[in-house]
């Protein structure tokens, strides 16, 4: 009712929404006649000839969308989420991939490292200067929740806000729990939102600089360490 779905430029774009995960397949009494149409992408037919069709089309988008060397750091952020998608649906142990599948992703992966290597060279120094509203890097989440509860203080009661890190967690397996997350609340909402680690993304590093709110030259003393988080924590605060 409210999104035009037969014009041009609304349809265009639904391919991609059921592809990056956003959108999910139903089934339909006239799955067979629909399949066949622009609104196939969302109707489920046969499980294994679904994925493998949703995979082959995924390769192929996060193919045309590789961001470039000196493309902005969200560019990232949004092909980060379409390879994590990618990571999740290759995951599934339930089909093997096709031959072909196994070659385009192993291509793929190696043009994706090349790209994102040259990208961190040029650009990454830069992020660091970057406002922490939103948040781009790890140590400016700290900064990022002062603010939320800065511009939250007319509320009553006022709100409160959880830090919760769970070390070593890819983006792919966040999609999983975020699903098994949603189907057992589904009040729940989430907003979502990539940042980057530090480099290198060791714990006590790049964690500690996450709690710490402050870049890792600032805690030289506990670089090998993460004695310090708490500390760091309530200082921060302080």
């Amino acid at each position: 009712v409210e999104l035009p779905f037969d014009h041009h430029d609304i349809r265009v774009y639904i391919d991609n929404l059921f592809i990056e995960g956003l959108l999910h397949s139903v089934p339909h009494e006239h799955a067979d006649i629909l399949s066949k149409t622009w609104a196939g992408i969302g109707v489920r037919t046969a499980p294994i000839e679904d994925r493998s069709r949703r995979l082959s089309k995924l390769i192929d988008s996060l193919e045309a969308s590789i961001p470039a060397e000196d493309a902005k750091h969200t560019d990232w952020f949004h092909f980060a989420r379409g390879w994590a998608e990618l990571k999740k649906v290759m995951s599934n142990e339930d089909w093997g991939l096709s031959e072909r599948q196994s070659i385009q992703i192993k291509e793929l992966s190696r043009k994706v490292d090349e790209r994102f290597l040259a990208w961190i060279h040029r650009r990454y120094a830069g992020l660091i200067q970057l406002p922490a509203n939103p948040p781009v890097m790890v140590h400016h989440i700290p900064r990022f929740l002062a603010n939320a509860l800065l511009s939250s203080h007319h509320s009553s009661p006022r709100p409160k806000l959880a830090l919760v890190v769970i070390d070593g967690l890819a983006l792919d397996q966040w999609l999983v729990v975020r699903d098994a997350l949603a189907s057992c609340q589904p009040g729940f909402r989430f907003r979502e939102q990539a940042v980057f680690a530090w480099i290198p993304s060791l714990t006590s590093v790049s964690r500690q600089a996450t709690f710490a709110g402050k870049a890792p030259i600032f805690f030289p003393n506990s670089i090998q360490t993460t004695d310090k988080e708490p500390a760091l924590w309530a200082q921060f605060w302080a």
